[in-house]
């Protein structure tokens, strides 16, 4: 019996030894091209998320609406009446219709806003509408980074300093706002955000498809 066994595997041998280098070099082919091809994938990746950072970047410096909310921004910060657009009672936009004239009754106060939203040239419900375009552009790109879809050193390296400053300006705006909403997650995407560029970034990816794909 034992010399019947020998002389089938000294027959069988040669068939095995190619078959395992057949299997060895199938399965070499087959890893370096799965390694090509994911290669392949992430290089088209990162490409791609850096031409949106680029495109997203480039729209930030010419978008009409963009352009006038941020300067509309800036400006109510450095004349320290940001706090002065807070949404009331929950509301995020006030009615821009025509209101019927009462001098006879408006107080000295009423008096004074009324002259400095006609020397501003905008009505409440629109800086506030403009103060939540800006604060909602940081949300938008918070997200994006946490999503792998905007390039974090990118970003940084363009908008670290105003980001930050953007969050300094307008933090106790915020915490009012998520008072008056009670929503206490409003703009956390935003103070993440400052807390990637102030040192804690790039954020961690939970999963590896969010940082692959």
């Amino acid at each position: 019996m034992g010399y019947f066994w020998s002389n089938i595997t000294t027959d069988l041998s040669p068939f095995l030894s190619s078959l395992t280098a057949q299997t060895i070099s199938t399965l070499a082919v087959g890893t370096v091209g799965t390694l090509v091809a994911l290669w392949g994938i992430y290089t088209q990746r990162a490409i791609a998320r850096r031409r949106a950072t680029l495109d997203l970047l480039v729209k930030q410096e010419t978008d009409k609406d963009i352009i006038e909310a941020t300067n509309f921004f800036i400006s109510v910060c450095k004349a320290g009446k940001l706090l002065d657009y807070i949404p009331k009672n929950c509301e995020t936009v006030e009615t821009d219709l025509p209101q019927k004239p009462q001098a006879a009754k408006a107080t000295n106060q009423t008096k004074l806003e009324d002259h400095e939203i006609q020397e501003n040239k905008i009505s409440k419900s629109k800086g506030i509408d403009h103060i939540r375009l800006v604060l909602n552009q940081f949300e938008i790109i918070a997200v994006g980074i946490e999503f792998g879809i905007i390039d974090y050193d990118i970003f940084k390296t363009w908008h670290e300093h105003g980001t930050i400053s953007k969050w300094n300006a307008s933090h106790k705006y915020i915490h009012e706002v998520r008072q008056v909403t009670g929503n206490y997650r409003l703009y956390a995407e935003f103070e993440t955000l400052v807390s990637w560029l102030k040192g804690k970034g790039p954020p961690k990816k939970g999963r590896i498809f969010r940082k692959w794909f």
